[in-house]
């Protein structure tokens, strides 16, 4: 492989066969098209980059393996379904919604980390949704979090239509909580943490470590009479600017 960013992926094994499929680094999980599905069997990873890859479409309990560089054969994985391809000196930032009110509702979440542009919205009650990659820096970065009130009318977001539980922008309900939360790789433990503070997270919600780059988003209760708690963007400046 020339590039130093990016994957390709081929149809046989030792880089053979139809191909090869160019992928660019992206925050976006690649759901592969039935017509590509299971059919991926090497990959050339480029110098910069790396590939994290899944054997189904969901996260939880299935085969998962990280390619740092080029693979002549990931049979092993028993067919690919989905992958991210990452910059090298980042890791997956990974969360799942859960409803612990006790109300049988389904809540809608829109998640943004401060290293992408695009929030990732998801359901409670679906499985862990890769939202953002965290450069394995040390540093803090800002992850931006909303909780719905209900979710809308279902709408699957442009190439994502066989993956269940992630929708578009469209018909999410009323906003009723508004929190801010830091992650910061730890060298140490070669793992995300995370970090909160009370002037920008929220009482109503608490997002708790479940392993590795996953994280449980746990909504606790839902405020009475309030459309959420707006965060003082001069207080979150601050906090992220300090060393």
């Amino acid at each position: 492989m020339e590039r130093d960013h990016g994957a390709e992926f081929y149809m046989s094994v030792n880089y053979e066969g139809d191909g090869p499929y160019a992928y660019e680094e992206s925050v976006v999980q690649y759901y592969l098209p039935s017509h590509l599905n299971d059919k991926f069997l090497s990959v050339k990873v480029g110098a910069l980059s790396k590939v994290y890859g899944w054997h189904a479409y969901s996260d939880s309990g299935s085969i998962h393996q990280l390619w740092e560089t080029s693979q002549a054969n990931i049979s092993s994985i028993r067919g690919l379904s989905k992958f991210v391809v990452s910059p090298s000196d980042s890791t997956l930032f990974a969360v799942k919604v859960k409803n612990d009110v006790g109300d049988g509702e389904k809540y809608f979440a829109f998640v943004r980390t401060f290293t992408i542009q695009n929030p990732v919205y998801m359901e409670s009650g679906m499985d862990y949704e890769v939202v953002g990659l965290i450069p394995t820096d040390g540093r803090l970065y800002v992850t931006d979090i909303v909780i719905f009130e209900r979710a809308g009318r279902q709408r699957w977001a442009e190439g994502q239509e066989e993956r269940k539980g992630r929708r578009s922008n469209e018909d999410v309900g009323i906003p009723i909580i508004h929190a801010a939360v830091y992650i910061s790789y730890d060298r140490g433990t070669k793992s995300l943490e995370c970090t909160t503070y009370e002037e920008t997270f929220s009482e109503h919600i608490e997002l708790v470590k479940a392993e590795d780059y996953r994280f449980d988003l746990h909504i606790k209760s839902v405020p009475k009479g309030t459309f959420g708690r707006v965060i003082d963007t001069g207080k979150l400046t601050r906090r992220l600017n300090r060393p």
